[in-house]
């Protein structure tokens, strides 16, 4: 039921809807040359590969379901800093070097951030052009399977610039967000990362609380490499990480999320208004833990 409910939403707005209900606005046009893509990768043929359908078909369905609640709060909320404007960009970050003089350089390369939903946030002069445009808020989500071991969540080393990890990923949203003076023209407002809370089965289920604690724990590190990484976030020191990204902070941008705790969370505030426990209840006891 959930599935239906969340593919008919986005169908709805992939034209003029205001009809349909007063708040209904349709997606930009970036947005819906995306949703196909996004509803093909949801929708994989099962026959085809288990280990696929595992993966990205439940990683599909979560994006989907992200871009459906995020559109729906800047509906209800009529809030113009939520609203989507676009899935699935791609940024280039600036890296900040640290010269033997003391000055503080461009690292000389700038790694690509693909951002899988962005919302408007801010804004500015610039904030219609999605890839260099800054103000924007970026939205990560990611549905993945647990694993014995959190090696996937290591620290990443700028001399490998072609390593995709995690760490990497998580850390140039951070750069995105700092305050080195080389980032100004793509810089965030705000960032979140949003990781599936499921279980399929008992082998077959996301990260517990405690797991993700672990991984926080790993993310907010400053990568490793030759050079004073701690720079591409505008720190004058590698302590500054240490005492203005603590735990409590990194934990904020770090979330699990369902259907089920977003109801009963952040939706439960201007969905639910007035609605009862009871009815509450009998709303999330049918929830599927796969979304």
């Amino acid at each position: 039921m959930a599935i239906v409910a969340i593919t008919a939403f986005i169908s709805t707005h992939m034209d003029e809807c205001s009809e349909i209900y007063e708040q209904c606005k349709e997606f930009p046009d970036q947005v819906k040359k995306k949703v196909p893509i996004l509803m093909a990768e949801a929708f994989a043929n099962p026959a085809e590969n288990d280990r696929y359908v595992g993966g990205r078909e439940i990683g599909g369905l979560f994006h989907l379901s992200m871009l459906a609640q995020k559109q729906l709060e800047y509906e209800v909320l009529d809030d113009e800093s939520r609203k989507v404007v676009g899935v699935e960009v791609s940024k280039e970050i600036p890296l900040s070097i640290k010269k033997a003089s003391g000055r503080i350089a461009e690292f000389g390369f700038q790694p690509k951030r693909r951002v899988d939903i962005l919302l408007k946030g801010e804004g500015s002069e610039n904030a219609n052009d999605l890839r260099t445009g800054s103000g924007h808020i970026w939205v990560e989500v990611k549905s993945l399977k647990t694993k014995s071991n959190l090696k996937d969540w290591d620290q990443w080393s700028t001399s490998k610039k072609k390593d995709y990890s995690y760490h990497r990923q998580f850390f140039l949203d951070r750069v995105g967000n700092g305050t080195s003076q080389f980032v100004e023209s793509v810089k965030s407002s705000n960032y979140e990362w949003w990781l599936q809370d499921y279980k399929k089965s008992n082998t077959n289920r996301s990260y517990n609380s405690q797991e993700v604690d672990k991984i926080i724990r790993k993310i907010r590190k400053l990568p490793l490499g030759d050079s004073e990484t701690y720079v591409s976030l505008g720190y004058s020191t590698k302590n500054q990480n240490g005492s203005q990204f603590m735990f409590s902070l990194a934990k904020q941008k770090f979330k699990q999320r369902n259907i089920k705790n977003w109801i009963l969370g952040e939706a439960r505030e201007y969905l639910l208004e007035g609605v009862g426990e009871e009815t509450i209840n009998t709303l999330v006891a049918g929830y599927d833990s796969s979304l």
